[in-house]
């Protein structure tokens, strides 16, 4: 079971079963492997040899974890070039941090635990796992994200790949819209 967020004195909690914890540890497991291959052959290089362009990724989920910066081909491998590695290891730190935590619960057996100086954190960790599930679900307009919710929504015994990716993409964006609405109520008085 995933329960939704609530606000307590100096942070936020939820409830999140050990097969939820497990699902949710092994997705960002898999998203790290993917953010933390930056394709150089050797970081000693990278550093002296100046980068000028860097193509956009091949990987549906990569691309939606590190969109283009601009519409202008060359503009955006520049910017790619410039930016990419940075915003792979905010993305990537954010991520492990999450994953630890959710691990600490689990082995705890108790909720998880958002601190209010860590919340923001959270949310962007939450929104680049939906980025990349919405990469592997070809999410790209209003049409694909009706699309998604029918394919979660769909009640097969045998579900296609597809289908649950779709229920799990639709399970986060829960959770992170829970976490929200925790951030927007007021504070207990205890």
């Amino acid at each position: 079971m995933i329960g939704h967020f609530e606000r307590a004195p100096g942070g936020y909690r939820a409830s999140l079963d050990g097969d939820h914890s497990l699902l949710f540890q092994q997705l960002l497991r898999e998203i790290l492997l993917v953010l933390d291959d930056p394709g150089v052959s050797s970081p000693v290089l990278a550093a002296i040899d100046e980068e000028t362009d860097r193509p956009a990724p091949h990987d549906p989920a990569l691309g939606h974890l590190l969109p283009s910066m601009s519409l202008e081909p060359q503009e955006a491998e520049r910017m790619r070039a410039l930016t990419e590695d940075f915003l792979r290891a905010e993305k990537s730190s954010r991520l492990r941090r999450v994953r630890q935590e959710m691990s600490r619960a689990r082995l705890a057996a108790r909720p998880v635990w958002v601190d209010e100086d860590d919340v923001w954190d959270w949310l962007a960790a939450l929104n680049d796992v939906r980025l990349a599930l919405s990469g592997e679900l070809g999410l790209e307009d209003q049409s694909d994200a009706e699309r998604v919710e029918r394919l979660a929504m769909e009640q097969e015994e045998s579900r296609a790949r597809e289908n649950n990716v779709a229920a799990v993409y639709m399970m986060v964006t829960w959770w992170q819209g829970s976490l929200l609405g925790a951030m927007r109520a007021g504070v207990p008085t205890n």
